[in-house]
């Protein structure tokens, strides 16, 4: 706050620790499939988006009706979505830059269905809770997410290690280059780290 009451911040120079830092867990195909089976729709779906698009989750849940182009099988992450004090913020993706990502058929398929249940406008974002509203990614964890890691046999999987098993995957399949760039990354390096 810029209020003068403290002409100098006693803070500076501190060096704080670091957090420590923890490897992400990479899932199996099998494993996020089952991962998906324990949801209830339309959760199994940001699931998918996830693992099989790369997404970060405010990015899913940032998703709007313009935003997937069915017909040509991709979608465009344009925002994100974050919280702050409690209250939803749209913003640019964490890259500040759009970014088209393909997806596979099935992802598709699974979208063109979820369409069906959503209004007509454009703007109408994907994923909604019960008020209609974006959903809170605390209570979307604690409701949907962390039961369905438990009913799946898993531990310890966050939906981070789902954007960090799609970029495994890509890695492993057409270079760290290729998952650099699906992921909206600038630095190839960035990619071990999504």
């Amino acid at each position: 706050m810029n209020n003068d009451l403290i002409k100098a911040t006693p803070c500076r120079g501190v060096r704080l620790p670091r957090m420590p830092e923890t490897e992400p867990h990479i899932l199996t195909s099998a494993e996020v499939e089952r991962l998906i089976s324990a949801m209830r729709e339309p959760h199994g779906l940001i699931v998918q988006l996830l693992a099989y698009g790369g997404l970060r989750i405010g990015e899913a849940f940032a998703l709007r009706r313009q935003h997937v182009e069915l017909e040509q099988g991709r979608l465009i992450v344009a925002e994100s979505l974050a919280e702050i004090a409690g209250k939803h913020v749209f913003d640019t993706p964490k890259s500040h830059q759009r970014r088209e990502i393909t997806l596979p058929g099935f992802v598709i398929s699974a979208l063109r269905s979820h369409f069906g249940r959503l209004p007509e406008d454009p703007d109408a974002l994907l994923f909604t809770g019960r008020t209609g509203k974006a959903l809170h990614y605390n209570a979307w964890r604690r409701w949907h997410f962390d039961p369905a890691v438990e009913a799946a046999g898993l531990k310890d999987v966050t939906p981070h290690d789902l954007r960090a098993t799609h970029a495994t995957w890509v890695a492993d399949r057409h270079g760290v280059m290729a998952a650099a760039r699906r992921l909206g990354h600038s630095n190839p390096r960035s990619a071990a780290n999504p």
